[in-house]
């Protein structure tokens, strides 16, 4: 991952003394429009001569004339060269082939595009394989911001790298990292906080920290501090696990200092009257990192297109599934589930979404492939992602688990108090409010605006 500063309100002076200043901690520096407005081609040149390590981006945002305008750029020594995403895609191509008579870039950048996945195929067609995902000014003074749009052009992209901007600083430079964004582009975080370097520091330093599986760190989940803990969740023995670094005997120490009911086994040996319900949500809270957020954003997406959804699922899991066809349909969206006497045939542009522990199960298994047959997509929750329903479906989320239901040749993936598939079961009910709430942000949906869609005969 890249950091990219961004130059705007700086004169080539300004702006050679502050990359100075943050030299150790930067990838990539931006001459943004207001500044090659002002300045020219000369601050890229002045910034070429004085940092020959470090990759240049004039944000050009071309519009026409792609070839003659990127040639300039690329000559005063840009290594990319931006253009408008709504631009013609004449215009795009004529920019790519010039970029590659240079050996140098081009970004797209994606400003006022309505239509991600539609431009995306498009601009990927073209030769295009940066894209810029950008909030502008104007559109952050009324409080919107990049991370949505991010989402969904990570989702899109399929061989573009993603650059980010839009108001991000130290504060919320993480979300964005998490999001997956190749390149972080910070602008005034840096140049207008008080103490530039520090924020150029504290932003690498969060970019470059080592990945865990839960939320970018190796930490104690339910520690608030992520810097100060060192709890690895990782280990499924949480016995063993290393704890908080305050602690020096970790042998002794059943997790996080400020919880010490963090391992459900030591919590049974030391306090043999403990709740079972606070094992239980030790347990979801165990194995709910285990869930891939892209796989999440991935059914969302799929939802958000989809003509109709119809949901489908069998016993306790059909429960749950039941339950996300009525929030979808809260949501406003045309939402079916399997079995009911109002629900029409599948067809073409449709979704079906099944939930099944073992993937094994016969009349979902059925429906799927009836589904198929008929055009329709498929997404699936399941533990088995390699059992019948998961090959034959176009979108996995995999759901840690145990079941008596697996076939002969799998595994459980987890490791449960609970009889049976409660702990699938549970995490399913889960999985799909998180991508309701993936979906409110796609569709613009509130819990107010979903309210008013809530049934009114009962």
């Amino acid at each position: 991952m890249k950091l990219q500063i961004a130059l705007d309100e700086v004169t080539i002076e300004q702006g050679l003394l502050l990359c100075e200043q943050v030299r150790e901690q930067i990838d990539i520096i931006e001459i943004g429009t207001p500044f090659l407005v002002r300045e020219g081609l000369h601050a890229v040149r002045a910034f070429r001569e004085h940092f020959p390590e470090k990759e240049i981006l004039a944000d050009a945002k071309i519009m026409d004339a792609g070839e003659w305008e990127a040639k300039m750029c690329f000559e005063a020594g840009a290594d990319y060269v931006t253009v408008l995403a709504v631009t013609d895609l004449l215009t795009i191509k004529e920019c790519v082939k010039t970029a590659a008579e240079f050996g140098k870039q081009i970004v797209a950048d994606m400003i006022c595009v309505d239509n991600f996945p539609k431009r995306i195929e498009e601009l990927e067609a073209a030769g295009i394989v940066n894209i810029a995902v950008h909030t502008g000014i104007d559109q952050q003074t009324v409080g919107r911001t990049p991370l949505q749009d991010l989402r969904q052009i990570k989702a899109c992209a399929k061989q573009s790298t993603v650059s980010v901007a839009g108001g991000i600083n130290v504060d919320t430079v993480e979300q964005y990292r998490f999001a997956g964004a190749d390149v972080v582009i910070v602008g005034g975080g840096i140049a207008h906080a008080e103490d530039p370097v520090k924020a150029a520091k504290d932003i690498a330093e969060k970019l470059h920290r080592p990945v865990g599986e839960y939320g970018g760190y190796k930490a104690c989940r339910e520690c608030e501090d992520y810097k100060k803990y060192d709890a690895c969740i990782d280990c499924k023995d949480y016995k063993k696990n290393d704890a908080c670094i305050d602690c020096e005997d970790d042998k002794n120490y059943d997790g996080c200092k400020n919880h010490k009911a963090y391992c459900p086994e030591s919590m049974e040996e030391n306090n043999p009257g403990s709740r079972k319900l606070e094992r239980i949500i030790n347990e979801l809270s165990r194995y709910s990192p285990k869930v891939k957020q892209e796989e999440v954003y991935g059914l969302a997406k799929a939802c958000a297109e989809a003509k109709r959804i119809f949901v489908a699922g069998a016993g306790r899991s059909g429960f749950a599934a039941r339950g996300f066809a009525n929030r979808l349909m809260h949501l406003g969206l045309t939402a079916y589930f399997v079995g009911d006497l109002v629900t029409p045939s599948i067809g073409k542009g449709d979704l079906l979404v099944v939930g099944s522990g073992s993937g094994t199960t016969a009349g979902m298994l059925a429906n799927v492939n009836k589904a198929k047959a008929a055009g329709a997509s498929v997404g699936t929750l399941t533990i088995f992602p390699d059992a019948a329903i998961g090959q034959a479906a176009d979108i996995v989320i995999t759901i840690p688990g145990a079941t008596p239901k697996k076939g002969s040749q799998a595994a459980d993936t987890a490791t449960s108090i609970q009889p049976m598939g409660s702990l699938f079961e549970q995490l399913s009910w889960l999985v799909y409010d998180s991508i309701i709430l993936e979906l409110m942000e796609l569709t613009g949906e509130t819990g107010e605006t979903m309210y008013l869609r809530h049934a009114n005969l009962e």
